[in-house]
């Protein structure tokens, strides 16, 4: 969707052919093109349910933009694929990153990628190092952490590693994890409308609505929907 447009006019339908067109930065340079988004539709049945990936720009690029646009869209998340290499480990901008989800979410999945470069022992040893570092800033443990190869799954080549492991536990994510995740939506909504309400050049529509919203007690009706997603 490019930029300045409302979301009702701004979407078009393009093939996936001319997908590298708008996303890529050799046919993109700098997002000239201003373009805001781009949905991918794909009958996947791990999205099944209702489940959507987000593929947010890379850190450490010379374009501040990308790691800005990636930070700004941390409140917006319900759980978080960290996918870092295994040369090094984990950066400390990426440390950085995942420090700032854990604060928003509480799903944290870390995958190893570029398996296929590194012999088994720099595996165990990225791997623990990784889990060090990571624990160490969040103050908490982290569950497994996935070694797979991007490229090797692309062409259909090589051992699966821990590909079937990962995918097993997005589809556990969705399926133990769905009402809390819809919990925790809310509550960050909630907090985000909130800090609106409170900053100086608040628009008074907004607050109206967030007075009406708790007056009418849709809150409270929110709770108790939430409480009987998985109720037959």
């Amino acid at each position: 969707m490019p930029r300045g447009l409302t979301p009702m006019d701004a979407w078009r339908s393009i093939s996936p052919e001319s997908l590298s067109s708008y996303v890529s930065e050799e046919e993109n340079p700098e997002n000239e093109k201003g373009v805001i988004a781009v949905e991918v539709f794909e009958p996947s049945p791990l999205l099944a349910d209702g489940l959507s990936l987000v593929d947010t720009p890379g850190l450490g690029s010379v374009f501040e933009a990308n790691t800005i646009a990636t930070h700004a869209f941390i409140p917006q998340i319900d759980a978080a694929i960290v996918v870092i290499g295994a040369d090094p480990p984990v950066s400390g901008e990426e440390l950085d990153l995942v420090a700032a989800a854990a604060a928003h979410i509480r799903n944290l999945v870390f995958v190893l990628n570029k398996a296929d470069r590194v012999t088994e022992e720099e595996r165990r040893v990225a791997s623990q190092f990784t889990r060090t570092v990571v624990e160490r800033r969040l103050g908490r443990r982290i569950d497994q952490i996935f070694w797979v190869s991007a490229v090797e799954r692309m062409a259909g080549a090589g051992p699966e590693r821990d590909w079937q492991a990962f995918v097993a536990s997005l589809q556990s994510l969705v399926a133990t994890s769905g009402t809390q995740l819809i919990r925790d939506a809310a509550r960050r909504g909630v907090t985000r409308l909130a800090k609106r309400c409170s900053a100086p050049r608040v628009t008074s529509a907004t607050c109206c609505f967030a007075r009406r919203t708790r007056a009418n007690g849709t809150s409270a009706r929110y709770r108790r929907s939430f409480a009987t997603v998985n109720e037959p």
